[in-house]
């Protein structure tokens, strides 16, 4: 079975593979497109007064040519990649998607609402902004976004109102497998570069209606605008004088030229696009195959999934948006009626998984999921990446159990932050009124309010939904302005330094804050990206953090050691790493050290996260509060761990 790692690396080299085609198709484009330009210089020669002979190949031509088209293509792409990487939820908006109101109280939005909750704790996912294509009849779904927790899921009016419950299921899952496996990175690459050829294209057809649009509109004024430049050309040309001069000669043969230049070109661009799409195709199609299987991996139900595929063969999937082209490949199903389809037939994903259907939709039906775990929790890395029903169990479980002011308040920006402030508050009532008291000067009346009336509500909830719900809460908090999420950051870190010492439950806290909130974590912004760590700062930052999980999990200091020692040894550390000597409960410098393990490859993060596994399992048990420390470590590093019960 491929891993939630090795998922990503399959995808990253696909990613590194498409590129070398796409620069293959790259060059045949300038080549063409010099060879567009010349052959334009030939025919300016030939019909000039007097003629004059032009040479196919020139070093200044070659070097303004090529120059030139890269650099068109280029910014193209790159100028839509910085677009698509600002999130996914740009991407959804981008199209007309709706963003569904988490306080919804329609019925078809609120079960959309919690089959993706549920499927966002049970993955590990951050809950990604959920959105809702209001004018599509069709079937269909699409996931976007760049990063793991910047992402963003749209379906169809049609999907909601034509899919019960578990077929809507069967289709999140879809998406998440796509969101798990690296597919929507690869996919924002693909739309850039492809945006970058069809330029010329786009390009070449806007030129070629601004020249001829004056002959179409059938009325004076319109001569006198951009239509103007061939008439009036012609039309100096034949007046004047009886013959021709070698001025109006020169005019009319560098006009002719530019005109076969603009064809010649916009046809190369549609090849381009035409190659392109091939490409596009070949990937996606593949990746819609994996995705099938990983969302029957899933739910373990191949009969729903089919169902699914079924009603979108009955009820179609093509989507009427503007952007359906650039975004087809995106989607559930074929959104767009093409010669090369982005997804492979309806009736071969069926069959793969319903080898009898008859052709025929399935009945009519309403049944909420249930299932019991057939198998027992795999190891904390092992479940990196992966959906599974016992874990959906477990979330469908906790969210059924919250008390509906809690509920309301996971939605709410106002009552979100009243709501993140009690989880931090310990249970002993001492310390819970030094932490509360010192929040309470940084915090507005309506958010004192609202968490005084929360606070009975949490009393019988335990301390194992505390991370599920912080989890839940950061869509709802990053929709605060700027001030808002200051102030919630301050009022966090003078309830932590109230007792003057942070324990584990407050590291994670105030990090899942950090790494989820402020300026350059906001929906519509991406964080720059920074040259990946030296192997001298990676070691220092490995040491730094797994110091911290063997002295919150362990016995005594010799013990410790040894701790550290085998487990960074068995992950691949060679020389292992030794155990700081900084005191228990000292988190200063962790922040700082996740940010440069953020930045490392993937592989080295794998080796680390394991590392802190091979600790944190040392004794033979995980401790609820070493599972959460292990899930936000692995999060704010990219990996998605499901909720882990204490064992």
């Amino acid at each position: 079975m491929t891993d939630f790692f090795q998922a990503q690396d399959d995808a990253r080299r696909k990613t590194h593979w498409f590129l070398v085609l796409f620069a293959i198709c790259l060059l045949a484009i300038v080549s063409a497109v010099y060879f567009a330009v010349s052959f334009g210089f030939r025919i300016h020669g030939q019909f000039s007064a007097p003629p004059f002979e032009v040479e196919w190949f020139t070093l200044d031509r070659v070097v303004v040519t090529v120059c030139t088209t890269l650099f068109v293509i280029l910014v193209a792409g790159l100028t839509k990649y910085a677009q698509l990487a600002r999130g996914g939820q740009h991407v959804c908006e981008s199209v007309g998607a709706r963003r569904v109101d988490p306080t919804t109280q329609n019925r078809l939005e609120r079960r959309l609402m919690n089959v993706v909750e549920e499927m966002s704790i049970a993955s590990g996912v951050p809950m990604p902004a959920v959105h809702v294509l209001d004018g599509e009849a069709a079937i269909n779904a699409f996931a976007a976004g760049y990063e793991i927790d910047r992402a963003a899921l749209a379906v169809t009016r049609g999907a909601l109102e034509q899919l019960d419950r578990d077929e809507l299921q069967a289709v999140v899952a879809h998406e998440f497998s796509h969101i798990l496996n690296g597919d929507m990175r690869l996919n924002t690459r693909l739309i850039a570069a492809l945006h970058g050829i069809l330029i010329l294209t786009i390009v070449g057809r806007g030129i070629r209606v601004w020249m001829f649009s004056g002959s179409s509109s059938g009325d004076s004024s319109s001569s006198s605008g951009s239509g103007r430049i061939w008439t009036s050309s012609s039309s100096s040309s034949s007046s004047g004088s009886s013959s021709r001069g070698k001025g109006s000669g020169n005019a009319a043969a560098i006009l002719l030229a530019i005109v076969v230049v603009i064809v010649l070109i916009t046809i190369i661009g549609a090849i381009g696009a035409f190659f392109a799409r091939l490409i596009q195709a070949a990937v996606c199609r593949q990746r819609e195959l994996l995705a099938d299987a990983a969302a029957i991996q899933f739910t373990r139900q191949p009969a729903i999934l089919a169902n699914a595929l079924k009603r979108v063969s009955d009820l179609g999937s093509r989507l009427q948006i503007p952007a359906a082209s650039s975004m087809a490949h995106l989607c559930f199903a074929q959104g767009i009626k093409s010669w090369r389809a982005t997804h492979p037939p309806i009736e071969q994903r069926i069959r793969m998984h319903d080898p009898h259907w008859d052709g025929q939709a399935p009945p009519e039906r309403v049944q909420m999921l249930s299932g019991k775990a057939e198998h027992p929790t795999a190891g904390l890395l092992q479940v990196a990446g992966l959906l599974q029903q016992p874990s959906l169990d477990y979330a469908h479980s906790l969210l059924g159990s919250l008390p509906q002011p809690v509920t309301l308040a996971l939605h709410d920006p106002t009552r979100a932050v009243g709501l993140m402030l009690l989880l931090l508050l310990e249970e002993n009532p001492e310390a819970r009124a030094g932490k509360w008291s010192a929040m309470q000067a940084a915090l507005p009346p309506e958010v004192l309010q609202t968490a005084y009336e929360l606070s009975p509500c949490l009393s019988g909830l335990g301390p194992a939904v505390r991370l599920p719900l912080i989890e839940l809460l950061l869509p709802t908090l990053r929709t605060l302005p700027g001030r808002s999420q200051e102030m919630l950051l301050n009022a966090v870190d003078r309830a932590v330094a109230a007792d003057q010492r942070t324990d584990l439950f407050e590291f994670i806290v105030q990090r899942l804050l950090r790494h989820g909130l402020g300026p350059a974590h906001t929906e519509t912004a991406r964080q720059p990206r920074l040259p990946a760590p030296s192997a001298r700062e990676l070691v220092s930052a490995s040491v730094v953090v797994l110091s911290v999980i063997v002295r919150s999990g362990q016995g005594e200091p010799g013990h410790r050691a040894s701790v550290m020692t085998r487990a960074s040894f068995d992950a691949g550390y060679d020389p292992p790493l030794a155990l700081d000597r900084a005191p228990e409960g000292e988190f200063s410098a962790v922040h700082a050290a996740l940010d440069a393990l953020r930045r490392a490859s993937l592989s080295e993060r794998r080796r680390f996260l394991d590392a802190c596994e091979r600790a944190i399992c040392a004794d033979g048990k995980v401790k609820l509060e070493e599972a959460e420390l292990f899930r936000a470590i692995a999060l704010t590093l990219g990996v998605p761990i499901p909720p882990v019960t204490p064992r």
